[in-house]
């Protein structure tokens, strides 16, 4: 997160001070980590990884003095340190972790310049995706996901024992927590805003958008409590809040496709400025980066 943010006020301010210690913590680290150990090593590596590529991305296009040895350096560690645990996703665990893996292997991709690795990557996006955020027009139950949770009993395990799916934008996780929740959205959105840059503009051209807006209207309504929380829904109970990740999907969703989207919109403003999430996994900013951003 530091060498991102750093990358930003570089990017924002062009004082090469921030760019001298954004590429400080690339090299520092780069030169250093060797992977990440214990049963949470692919989330952790997830959310450092989707930071190091946003951080790299930045100085790479637009501060010539990185040196091409320190870049090559950053490349081996998201090639060696960190592919190797987010890749292949993990189909079985609750979506924010395979989302976030997702998102950072993108990232990768991108950075990387390696096609075969961001049609991979895009592939588990589209096939989890409609697994982690319900529509109506998915049927009875919850779209079926890779992990080989199949039958009815499965799904609504799977889905914190959430057994009636009346309406359209419950996720995976929403009778877990909205915290968690709040990050498996998020890495939808980074994905999105990713992909639509490289240019391919999954808010419009995919369902990703229609499900990422019904699920913000349905969290938002009831996090702010500006509707109550159903009985049918978690047994009417919601632990934790959402966490400040709305910018991204409503400067695309509302800003610039004009979607109505009232409730999102008054958690939106009565959390700006979205700063630095505590703790800081992988959400920064966003506010300074995405809100009120046309699409070029």
């Amino acid at each position: 997160m530091a060498a991102y943010m750093n990358a930003l006020a570089w990017w924002i301010t062009k004082d090469k001070r921030y760019a001298k210690k954004s590429i400080h913590y690339m090299d520092a680290w780069s030169g250093t980590i060797q992977g990440h150990n214990n049963s949470n090593a692919p989330l952790q590596a997830a959310w450092s990884a989707a930071n190091w590529v946003r951080a790299g991305e930045i100085m790479r296009s637009s501060y010539r003095r990185w040196p091409k040895k320190s870049i090559e350096t950053f490349s081996h560690m998201l090639r060696h340190a960190y592919l190797p645990l987010i890749e292949n996703g993990a189909p079985r665990k609750n979506g924010n972790w395979e989302l976030v893996m997702i998102e950072s292997t993108i990232g990768a991709a991108v950075f990387l310049e390696d096609a075969a690795l961001y049609e991979k990557s895009l592939d588990l996006f589209s096939a989890r995706v409609p697994a982690y955020i319900y529509l109506t027009s998915d049927g009875k139950y919850p779209v079926q996901g890779r992990g080989g949770i199949n039958t009815t009993a499965e799904i609504i395990k799977y889905w914190h024992n959430q057994e009636t799916f009346p309406v359209s934008g419950i996720t995976q996780e929403t009778c877990r927590d909205f915290a968690h929740t709040s990050f498996g959205i998020s890495s939808i959105s980074h994905i999105a805003e990713t992909l639509r840059i490289q240019g391919m503009d999954v808010w419009k051209s995919t369902d990703v958008g229609a499900r990422v807006e019904a699920a913000l209207e349905l969290h938002t309504a009831l996090d702010s409590k500006q509707k109550p929380i159903p009985k049918w829904l978690c047994n009417g109970t919601i632990p934790d809040i959402m966490s400040p990740i709305l910018e991204p999907a409503y400067n695309a969703l509302a800003f610039n496709l004009g979607h109505r989207m009232p409730f999102t919109k008054n958690v939106l403003l009565s959390q700006r400025p979205a700063g630095i999430w505590e703790p800081p996994l992988f959400i920064g900013s966003e506010t300074l980066t995405n809100a009120e951003t046309p699409f070029s």
